[in-house]
């Protein structure tokens, strides 16, 4: 509250001094009238309401001085004060009057969000507002219903895979959630995406298996020396590109050969053991590459882009003979090899950094399942060998 205040005449509101410095303010209590304040600016003074009513302060602008007279003040004071002993939050009442958003006001506070925050990738945004939610740009949240978000949910069943559209309504829940806890939004709900069956999602397979590494290795010598360091790394180590990207070197302990990575996907900073392959990279590149990054580039952050192994990946992948083969699947094919090395579950779900167990263990069946048929294809081989044998030689008579 104000510690100064003020007589309720346009002689003593006139000659109020203005602030010396900038963004500086004073504030006066007019006196006689009950909740009613002027704030002084360098180049305003404005009328105000304030008061607290069960701990919570309670404010709102009236208008400046000239243009909003003492006796307006008073009596927007007044009308204020007689709302809230009806009960009225008035508060609210006025941030519904200035209107709802729509999905296009929240798509870019929401995508404003997650860019300051370093939360979901920007570019898959961009992808689903232009494909999925943009045609409601001009909609009020409260018109987008529940069979709208069903109907968008049917259209992607009969294109897209379980995972994607899984992602997308994902997205779109967030989106309103984000909006439904945004007070200036207007909107309450309810979620119209909240509800919606999660579809079955299939898990992806593919790896590089033991007789196809040589000829990776040898199609690693037809891409740059950054490249080749960057997707070996992503071999000794088992970690996401993202996460390789932005290594840093101050999140590297060349003397203990670990690395910190202080944001995964996960949430919690972990720690990658380095092994002596991956070591040989990076001391390689740490008498080469100058700078707080591993893999410094030329871009608003610094590093390497996103995506920007994806053409080199492309290359390698082809002249190896490995079609349909994603970076991503490098992951699972490091983790294949542990699991036939007699890796654990748990140890494996640690270099890979996942937070959730039933990520390794999808992995861990793939594999159980083929050496289950490993085993099955030894074990007929003997009994048709054995059969072999008994038709070669004469059966005893009993």
């Amino acid at each position: 509250m104000a510690k100064k205040s003020v007589k309720p005449t346009l002689s003593a509101i006139g000659d109020l001094p203005l602030p010396d410095l900038p963004d500086t303010r004073d504030v006066y209590k007019i006196d006689g009238a009950p909740y009613l304040f002027i704030r002084v600016l360098r180049d305003s003074k404005v009328f105000f309401y304030q008061r607290t009513i069960r701990r919570q302060q309670k404010k709102h602008t009236i208008g400046a001085f000239p243009s909003v007279t003492i006796a307006d003040a008073r009596k927007a004071t007044e009308a204020y004060s007689a709302r809230y002993a009806l009960g009225e939050d008035v508060a609210e009442t006025e941030r519904k009057e200035k209107g709802i958003w729509t999905v296009g006001d929240t798509w870019q506070r929401y995508r404003a969000k997650n860019e300051r925050k370093g939360g979901k990738s920007l570019q898959t945004l961009d992808t689903y507002w232009k494909l999925h939610f943009s045609k409601w740009q001009n909609r009020k949240l409260d018109t987008v219903s529940d069979g709208m978000a069903d109907d968008l949910q049917n259209r992607l069943i009969e294109k897209r895979s379980g995972a994607t559209v899984n992602r997308v309504i994902a997205t779109a829940r967030a989106l309103f959630n984000f909006a439904i806890k945004s007070k200036s939004s207007a909107f309450d709900g309810p979620n119209p995406f909240n509800g919606l069956d999660k579809q079955p999602e299939k898990s992806r397979t593919q790896r590089i298996y033991r007789k196809q590494i040589p000829a990776f290795f040898a199609a690693l010598e037809q891409v740059s020396p950054t490249m080749k360091d960057f997707i070996l790394l992503a071999v000794y180590t088992g970690r996401r590109a993202g996460e390789i990207r932005s290594m840093r070197w101050v999140d590297v302990d060349l003397d203990s050969a670990s690395w910190l990575i202080p944001d995964p996907k996960a949430g919690e900073p972990q720690v990658a053991a380095l092994v002596p392959e991956a070591m040989e990279i990076l001391l390689k590149r740490r008498r080469t590459v100058s700078g707080k990054w591993v893999f410094a580039a030329d871009t608003a952050g610094g590093y390497m882009a996103k995506g920007g192994y994806r053409k080199a990946w492309v290359k390698v992948r082809d002249i190896a003979g490995l079609q349909g083969i994603r970076f991503h699947d490098l992951r699972r094919s490091v983790a294949s090899i542990a699991f036939e090395m007699g890796a654990s579950q748990q140890v494996v779900g640690e270099m890979l950094g996942h937070k959730d167990s039933s990520t390794t263990e999808r992995i861990y069946k793939t594999i159980s399942n083929e050496a289950q048929r490993q085993v099955a294809a030894n074990s007929a081989k003997a009994w048709t060998e054995a059969a072999k044998c008994m038709t070669s030689a004469p059966m005893e008579q009993i």
